[in-house]
């Protein structure tokens, strides 16, 4: 099911407007109109927002989203679960995302800090030797 429908099936059933559904969700009234009519390129914010409004995973919006795979959020869903799940994953990753938007880093500082984690993924898995 597109998340267009499924939208669209809970103000039917539930006798609801777009507006509600913004004002619940903390969306704005034009992303909420947007979805309705079939746009599909939504954040991992508003997929949370959406997930929680619905009270369903937020890999479920995402799937829903895309649901014949077109694109890959099989990714970011991951890392939306591990984010409510680790609070320190996600304090982590909003300290890193903080000091990107600050300048205190950089693409490169982001790279070379992924490349050292893909670095002791395959120490650990012995693709290579230190």
């Amino acid at each position: 099911m597109l998340l267009k429908d499924y939208l669209l099936d809970y103000l039917k059933q539930n006798e609801r407007s777009l507006r509600y559904v913004a004002r619940k969700t903390g969306l704005s009234h034009m992303t909420i109109h947007r979805i309705a009519s079939g746009f599909t390129n939504i954040d991992i914010e508003t997929a949370k927002a959406l997930a929680r409004f619905f009270g369903v995973e937020t890999a479920r919006i995402v799937a829903m989203v895309d649901p014949e795979g077109h694109r890959d959020f099989a990714l970011e869903g991951e890392i939306a679960t591990l984010m409510m799940t680790y609070p320190w994953f996600r304090e982590t990753m909003q300290k890193i995302l903080n000091a990107y938007k600050e300048q205190k880093l950089t693409l490169e500082d982001l790279k070379a800090a992924m490349d050292y984690a893909t670095m002791k993924l395959e120490l650990k898995n012995g693709n290579v030797k230190e």
